[in-house]
């Protein structure tokens, strides 16, 4: 079974905020987690006024996309994260 992660589930992975330590034991239980695309762009911008080093985090937790869309791949490679479109 997958854990379906919204933005602001994420952003506590990156940011500690009270619940943070809580949200990492819970996802001990289960290594398949998933979110929207729209979370990865959500992320991304909630945590930039934190600054370069806690935006490299986020990216470090949201991974790839995986997308066939060329305006959101566009959209992500601008942000910094990878992107990719297998065929």
């Amino acid at each position: 079974m997958a854990i379906y992660l919204d933005s602001s589930a994420i952003v506590k992975l990156v940011v500690q905020e009270a619940e943070s330590a809580a949200l990492r034991r819970y996802l001990r239980s289960d290594a398949r987690r998933v979110s929207c695309a729209l979370a990865r762009v959500d992320v991304a911008r909630a945590v930039r006024p934190q600054g370069a080093v806690t935006v490299t985090r986020a990216r470090t937790q949201l991974g790839r996309i995986v997308t066939y869309d060329a305006r959101m791949a566009q959209g992500a490679t601008a942000l910094g994260l990878p992107a990719v479109s297998p065929r």
